[in-house]
C-alpha cells in the first residue's frame, strides 16, 4: 500500500500526518466503491518513499488490497485498488455493499470477526524492503462512515541500522518478556473507539523475524533494517539474532523498551565485523589485458574472465596466473595448437565482492546447481567482453568464464539465432563457465571440453547414461536440424552403418586405422539410438584427445572465421595437417585413464535466441 502523509522525526518517534475526504463514491453495475483515508498522524504505507526536508512521503500503491466486513459479516470481502495510485486517498473496488463497513490492512481471507473481535495474524516472518518494513507486515484497521474509510494504525516500527563488511540473512527480535508477543494471532475490537488497542491471542509468540536473503553490508554506509512489532512496553527488552553468511551475532538490548502505535524507534550504531575477506577497491574492475593478437587471418577473439575473485586476489597476481594459464590450455590440444596464430586472446578483470561462492556476492552472480550445473549471467558477461571486442563481433566470440572454485563443475550457454540458417560452421555467441577445480591438469581438461569441444566447435557431449534410454524421435528431429541448418554436431549420428554415418570418410581412410575410430552407441547422454565416433574423447570422459570427426569441426571453423566466407574446405588438406594425430604412436583419442574418475559435466544449454535479445520470462 501507499499512502501519502508526512513523517516528522522526534527523538527516534515518527510523527505521522494526512487528511480524510466526503466525495461520494462512483458505482459501476455490480461494483461497488469505498474511499480511503490515511489517519491523522500516521504511517500508512509498507514501504517509504522518498525522504525531502526530512519528511517521508508515504503514498497508495499499485495492487493494494483490503479486507471489508460488509454489515457485519464474519468474513472479509477483498477490495482492490481502483484508482488513487500515487496519492493519500485511494478509491477501492469491490462487489458488495451495505451500509456499515470495518475494513482490515493488508487484506487476508483468513482474517475474520468472532463475538465482535477482528481476528488476524502477524506475519511470523516479515519480508526485508529497502528503506522500509515489508509488505503486509504493518496492519490497519477502519471504519466506514458512510463509503469513507478512515484507516487507523496498529502496529509500532523498530528500525535497526547496521554496518560493517557482511552479508544478512535474517534478522530474529526476541522479546525477553515471554509473554510480551511479536507475532502470531491478534484482534482488535470491531468497536474500537478513535485509537484501536491491539491484542496479542492465545498461540501468539515472542519472537520475529525478518528475511533479508543476504543483504550486502558495508563499513561505510548505514543499512536500516525495519521490523513491525505490536505496541506495547517490552519488560527487559530484546534480543536480536542476526544470522550472517558466516556466523549468528546476538545483540542484546536489556532495559524496559516501550513502543507506541505508529511509533519508529531507533536502534543505532551496530556494527558487525566479517570472518571473511570482502573487496574494497574497485578500481581494475573491467580493465583489460591483451595476451594476443592474430598474426595472421581476420583474428578469432576469445575473452577471458573469473568470477569470485577478489579485488586482493588480481593484486596479487592470482588473477592473472589463472588467466595465463586458461590462455595456454586453450592451445595445448590440436587443432588449437597448430592454429594459434589465428586467434586474438584478451582478459577482462572482475572484482568479485567475496572470494568463491559461499557469500553470493560475484560479479557475474554465478550459482552451482545441481551435479556439475552452473548458472551465471551471460548478459552481464557479454557486457564485460564488449570492453574488448564491438557488440557486432559477439556472434563469433568465445566468452570463457574461469570460477574461483576447486568444484568439479562446468556448463556451455550456446547461442543461436533463426537468421543463422545456412550457416555451416557453427555461429553463433557462446558463454562456457567452468571451475578452476582442484588440480591444473582438471583446469585444463575441463576448459577444453567446455571452452573449445561445445563452446568454440559447437560439439555435441559423447557422455551416454545408461538410465536415460533411447533418444526420443523429437531430440533426434531437434539435433538433425542444429546439424543441417546451422552446422553444430558434428561428433554425433543417429545411423550405425559405416557406409552411412557422417564420419564415413575417416573409416574409410586406411591413414586413419590407428585412431580407434568406429561407430559407438551412445551420445548426447542417451544410451542408444546414437553413435559416437570414439570410445573415448575429450568430449566424453574430458580427458585424451579431440577424435578425428571432432577435430575436423574445428578446423573448419577456425578456417571459416579466420578467412571469411571465401575459404573452401578441401578434405586431403585437412587430412595433410591432422598427420601430425593420426601418425601418432598410440591413438590418445580413444585412452581412458584408470586412475581418474570418468567425469561427466553438465550438457550445454541452447539459447534460441540472438545474444543480444532479453530472455522471455
Amino acid at each position: 500500500m501507499k499512502a501519502k502523509s508526512k513523517l516528522i522525526i522526534y527523538s527516534f518517534i515518527l510523527v505521522f500526518y494526512a487528511s480524510c475526504t466526503k466525495d461520494e463514491p462512483v458505482l459501476d453495475v455490480n461494483q461497488y466503491e469505498l474511499i480511503a483515508n490515511m489517519e491523522t498522524y500516521t504511517q500508512t504505507r509498507t514501504s517509504l518513499t522518498g525522504l525531502q526536508d526530512g519528511k517521508y512521503e508515504i503514498l497508495w500503491g499499485s495492487g493494494d488490497e483490503i479486507g471489508v466486513f460488509v454489515d457485519g459479516a464474519v468474513t472479509p470481502e477483498k477490495f482492490t485498488l481502483k484508482s488513487g495510485e500515487g496519492t493519500a486517498m485511494a478509491t477501492f473496488m469491490g462487489s458488495s455493499a451495505g451500509k456499515d463497513y470495518c475494513a482490515l490492512y493488508p487484506f487476508a481471507n483468513t482474517s475474520r470477526i468472532e463475538n465482535d473481535l477482528i481476528c488476524f495474524t502477524l506475519p511470523e516472518v516479515q519480508q526485508y524492503q529497502m528503506g522500509s518494513f515489508g509488505p503486509g507486515s504493518y496492519p490497519m484497521i477502519a471504519k466506514s462512515a458512510g463509503n469513507i474509510l478512515d484507516f487507523r494504525n496498529l502496529c509500532a516500527i523498530m528500525k535497526i541500522s547496521i554496518t560493517g563488511e557482511d552479508f544478512i540473512r535474517s534478522i530474529t527480535l526476541q522479546a525477553n518478556d515471554e509473554k510480551a508477543y511479536l507475532s502470531g494471532a491478534a484482534g482488535i475490537s470491531s468497536n474500537y473507539d478513535s485509537y484501536p488497542q491491539l491484542q496479542m491471542l492465545d498461540g501468539a509468540s515472542n519472537t520475529v523475524k525478518l528475511e533479508c536473503d543476504g543483504i550486502k553490508l558495508t563499513k561505510d554506509t548505514v543499512t536500516d533494517f525495519h521490523i513491525s512489532i505490536p505496541p506495547q512496553t517490552y519488560k527487559g527488552g530484546f534480543e536480536i539474532i542476526i544470522d550472517t553468511y558466516t556466523d549468528t551475532v546476538v545483540k542484546s538490548v536489556a532495559s524496559d523498551l516501550e513502543f507506541k502505535r505508529s511509533q519508529i524507534r531507533h536502534l543505532k550504531g551496530m556494527e558487525l565485523q566479517p570472518t571473511f575477506y570482502v573487496s574494497s577497491d574497485y578500481s581494475k574492475n573491467g580493465t583489460t589485458v591483451q595476451l594476443q593478437k592474430a598474426t595472421e587471418g581476420n583474428g578469432i577473439n576469445i575473452v577471458l574472465m573469473g568470477d569470485g575473485y577478489s579485488d586482493r586476489l588480481i593484486a596479487d597476481g592470482t588473477y592473472k596466473a589463472d588467466m595465463e594459464y586458461a590462455y595456454n590450455s586453450l592451445f595445448n590440444k590440436e587443432p588449437y595448437k597448430s592454429y594459434k596464430h589465428l586467434f586474438n586472446v584478451s582478459y577482462v578483470n572482475l572484482v568479485s565482492a567475496t572470494e568463491g561462492f559461499e557469500y553470493n556476492d560475484t560479479a557475474l552472480d554465478c550459482e552451482f546447481g545441481a551435479g556439475t550445473h552452473i548458472t551465471g549471467n551471460d548478459q552481464e558477461a557479454f557486457n564485460y567482453a564488449q570492453k574488448v571486442v564491438d557488440a557486432s563481433e559477439i556472434d563469433e566470440t568465445l566468452v570463457v568464464v574461469v570460477l574461483n572454485s576447486d568444484r568439479d563443475a562446468g556448463t556451455c550457454y550456446m547461442y543461436y539465432s533463426n537468421s543463422f540458417s545456412g550457416t555451416d560452421y557453427g555461429k553463433g555467441a557462446a558463454v562456457a563457465y567452468f571451475a578452476k577445480n582442484d588440480s591444473a591438469e582438471s583446469f585444463a581438461e575441463v576448459l577444453n571440453h567446455e571452452a573449445n569441444g561445445h563452446g568454440f566447435a559447437k560439439l555435441a557431449d559423447e557422455y551416454a547414461y545408461e538410465y536415460m534410454g533411447a533418444i526420443p524421435s523429437e531430440e533426434i528431429e531437434n539435433t538433425i536440424s542444429m546439424q543441417s541448418t546451422y552446422g553444430w554436431y558434428k561428433n554425433v549420428d543417429f545411423t550405425n552403418d559405416p557406409a552411412q554415418v557422417r564420419w564415413k570418410r575417416f573409416l574409410e581412410d586406411t591413414r586413419y586405422a590407428k585412431e580407434g575410430l568406429g561407430v559407438f552407441e551412445g551420445g548426447l547422454t542417451y544410451w542408444s539410438g546414437v553413435w559416437r565416433p570414439t570410445e573415448n574423447s575429450i568430449m566424453r570422459y574430458n580427458t585424451g584427445e579431440f577424435n578425428a570427426p571432432s577435430r575436423e569441426a574445428i578446423y573448419y571453423r577456425i578456417h571459416k572465421l579466420a578467412y571469411g566466407a571465401e575459404w573452401q574446405y578441401d578434405y586431403e588438406k585437412f587430412v595433410e595437417y591432422d598427420a601430425v594425430n593420426y601418425n601418432a604412436q598410440a591413438a590418445p583419442a580413444t585412452r581412458v585413464s584408470p586412475l581418474r574418475p570418468q567425469r561427466q559435466l553438465h550438457p550445454p544449454v541452447v539459447v534460441c535466441r540472438h545474444w543480444s535479445e532479453k530472455a522471455v520470462n
